[in-house]
């Protein structure tokens, strides 16, 4: 008997009903936890936008830009398949 890798299970886009496929957070074969491209991408995105808040002093009213401006560096750094 096979172990489970990579649950799927279908959810609702905002592009009216459309559905598309999302990885559910369940161990692979070695028992970690299985994170996902989208997962990790978005923890890198989050870190950097903390950074940007701390270098800027803090405050608050900014957080947007702080997140674009990450998602702007992180994803410049991705290279093209």
């Amino acid at each position: 008997m096979g172990t489970r890798q990579g649950q799927t299970r279908q959810v609702k886009t905002q592009a009216k009903g459309q559905k598309t496929t999302q990885r559910l957070d369940t161990a692979d074969s070695s028992g970690k936890p299985s994170v996902s491209v989208c997962d990790d991408l978005q923890a890198r995105i989050a870190t950097r936008a903390h950074e940007l808040y701390v270098n800027r002093g803090g405050g608050h009213g900014y957080a947007l830009n702080d997140w674009i401006q990450a998602e702007r560096e992180i994803l410049s750094q991705i290279q093209p398949v």
